[in-house]
């Protein structure tokens, strides 16, 4: 049988409780399983891109390399680029879709352990309680911020491919230096396309976290690193310490404004 709690250790108990006016809960880390179907979406378009470039415009290379200093090859070679950019001119419905999925995937994955992580550190379950968090222009505006990153995948190919091309035939390289100058460009366009999908999740995530936290009234968190070796310095030097969100770092932003940043913000919970 245990002894009972002497009264004054009871008092002394009480008031400690009464005196913890804060709760801190844990931070929501993006979800690995969306950055992947993110990333294998881009990098699907990276790879038609680079597919029908080499299918339509590497064997016009080849038979034109007799011709680079008269004057038809420029324009055939031009008219093979306009014509395989023009098949992405109507890449926004595509990209809207893309975008929509990933934005709506993390908005759920992120309510779901945000609202867990406030029940494990006050007993409060929120679900019932909050029909309309008010983030919809939160998320609109992601949406339409990754249709326009996912619009310049090939903008911003067709563009290096048409510096390639005119400077590399001009300086009269032979096409075998050309198309190997173009499958750099196809590996460099795969790398982007998977820095979007790494960088703009966690953006999302930080942004949807920030905009859930703050319509709770929450005012304050604790910055969280995710504890290894790529943690920036800048970052590091936060971990552990407390912000307002009023007031964001301004070397930083708040976790996961910055390129790439994996840091989370743990919301600080006052309980009067």
């Amino acid at each position: 049988m245990l002894a009972p709690i002497p009264i004054k250790e009871r008092l002394k108990q009480n008031k400690a409780r009464r005196l913890n006016k804060e709760k801190i809960a844990r931070g929501v880390k993006q979800d690995r399983s969306i950055q992947a179907k993110y990333n294998r979406d881009l990098q699907a378009i990276a790879n038609d891109l680079i597919q029908q470039t080499k299918a339509e415009l590497f064997e016009s290379l080849k038979r034109l390399e007799a011709d680079y200093i008269q004057d038809n090859y420029a324009e055939v070679l031009s008219n093979t680029i306009f014509n395989l950019a023009a098949r992405w001119n109507n890449i926004t419905r595509q990209a809207k879709l893309i975008s929509a999925e990933m934005v709506s995937g993390i908005n759920e994955k992120n309510k779901k352990r945000f609202y867990k992580a406030l029940q494990n550190a006050t007993g409060v379950n929120l679900n019932g309680i909050i029909s309309e968090e008010g983030l919809q222009p939160l998320l609109t505006s992601s949406i339409s911020d990754n249709v326009s990153l996912i619009k310049s995948i090939p903008d911003e190919y067709f563009k290096k491919l048409n510096t390639i091309i005119s400077q590399g035939t001009m300086r009269g390289k032979s096409s075998g230096g050309i198309i190997k100058e173009i499958l750099k460009l196809g590996h460099s366009t795969k790398k982007r396309a998977k820095l979007i999908a790494r960088d703009q999740t966690q953006k999302v995530n930080a942004a949807i976290t920030q905009g859930r936290q703050k319509n709770l009234g929450i005012k304050e968190y604790i910055w969280r690193t995710s504890s290894d070796e790529r943690v920036r310095e800048s970052h590091r030097s936060k971990n552990g310490k407390r912000f307002k969100w009023n007031d964001p770092p301004a070397d930083t932003g708040h976790p996961g404004e910055d390129i790439q940043c994996r840091c989370v913000a743990e919301p600080v919970i006052e309980l009067n």
